[in-house]
């Protein structure tokens, strides 16, 4: 069974062999770059990115931006070989710039977990095969348009049909019955107000997904 798993990897050499553990997952952020909150989520991403091992084979980093726009701003195929490493992901962290459009109350949480589902998490996209798990990590204050939360909804069940775990990080004051809702957990959905809370937010994700933190 191990050579099956070696072959799979395409290695020729045992010696260099490194099959992937719990916490070598591709990581998808999905962001609310809404200009009130958006240094806040920017500051919690790069603590909780540095927590895994970034590398061709660790962990891969994907992310989204939406407020008025939904933006892709990076694939888990974008960094590859010496360039795939935390001080590059980190870097291009910080050169992303919140939105200027500051009603927070119309940002497009359903539009964004769609284009994750339908263009991050896809092949295309980098994203790999099992046994790397698929973890989205939705920043937002879970407020939305009346009439979008249906919509919303049901792009995070698709995701979830596709194996991809939801969590759900509130901002300043969120709506916890809302991202309750769209985690379909209450175990994966966390409240972010201030910054002394973020390293204890990022461990608590950890320890959920790998086992340690």
């Amino acid at each position: 069974m191990r050579r099956l798993e070696l072959a799979k990897y395409g290695q020729t050499s045992l010696n260099r062999i490194r099959l992937p553990t719990a916490c070598d997952i591709d990581l998808g952020l999905v962001m609310d770059n809404t200009k009130g909150n958006f240094v806040l989520i920017k500051d919690f991403a790069k603590h909780l990115v540095g927590k895994f091992r970034i590398s061709d084979d660790g962990t891969h980093l994907g992310a989204i931006t939406f407020g008025k726009t939904v933006n892709i701003r990076l694939f888990f195929s974008d960094f590859q070989g010496s360039k795939n490493n935390l001080q590059n992901v980190k870097k291009q962290i910080d050169s992303w710039h919140g939105d200027s459009f500051v009603n927070n109350r119309h940002t497009r949480i359903s539009e964004a977990l769609r284009t994750a589902k339908d263009f991050l998490f896809k092949t295309a996209g980098g994203m790999r095969s099992p046994p790397i798990q698929q973890v989205l990590v939705l920043f937002t204050n879970g407020k939305q348009d009346r009439g979008q939360l249906s919509s919303t909804l049901s792009e995070a069940q698709k995701l979830g049909h596709k194996g991809i775990k939801l969590i759900a990080v509130g901002i300043q004051k969120p709506d916890l019955v809302n991202l309750v809702k769209i985690a379909s957990n209450e175990l994966n959905v966390y409240f972010l107000k201030t910054p002394d809370r973020i390293v204890s937010i990022a461990k608590k994700i950890v320890q959920g997904l790998c086992g340690k933190a």
